[in-house]
């Protein structure tokens, strides 16, 4: 009587410690969401499976650069807390991205000139673009695709414009 007693309380501990182990497992490397904002983790993704530096830069609704931000280098990723709002992510990605001026938050614009640093050759450069909208405490994941952009263009010269034109505008877009 007293075996099958001892049997039931240690069946009895056993259910009660299996039971009350309830805490839901998170990646605590993940920062939890500042309330009335939204949590948005970014993958910078190259062709292949070459690993890139990149750089993530986060322009508001009005085209202001609100954040940039360096995926780490192994795993490409990013994340990050903002308010509710729609965004811009712009993604630079390169094997080296020392070979580049990079902008700064507060030089940035959608449309900044990268250049080669004084003394480096060009390399690889990738780009992306996505545009995401948050709520409040929305958790959004995305994969930004980067990809090669090979075009250099030095100079361009426009011929035999007639003498009663006052202004003349190119416009260079992708090409395969």
């Amino acid at each position: 009587m007293k075996t099958f007693s001892m049997i039931c309380m240690t069946a009895m501990c056993g259910v009660l410690t299996l039971s009350s182990c309830s805490e839901e497992v998170m990646n605590q490397s993940v920062p939890e969401p500042v309330e009335g904002q939204s949590q948005l983790g970014v993958t910078t993704r190259g062709d292949g499976s070459e690993t890139l530096q990149s750089r993530l830069y986060v322009f508001n609704d009005a085209g202001r650069c609100v954040l940039c931000l360096s995926p780490d280098d192994h795993a490409q990723l990013v994340t990050t807390n903002l308010s509710a709002g729609t965004y811009d992510l712009y993604g630079i990605g390169s094997d080296d991205l020392s070979n580049f001026v990079l902008p700064t938050v507060d030089d940035a614009t959608a449309t900044t000139e990268l250049v080669v640093s004084e003394g480096k050759q060009m390399g690889d450069l990738l780009m992306g673009h996505e545009t995401i909208t948050l709520a409040d405490g929305d958790r959004e994941n995305i994969d930004l695709q980067l990809e090669r952009k090979v075009t250099h263009v030095t100079s361009i010269t426009i011929h035999e414009v007639p003498s009663d034109v006052e202004q003349v505008s190119v416009t260079v877009s992708p090409m395969y």
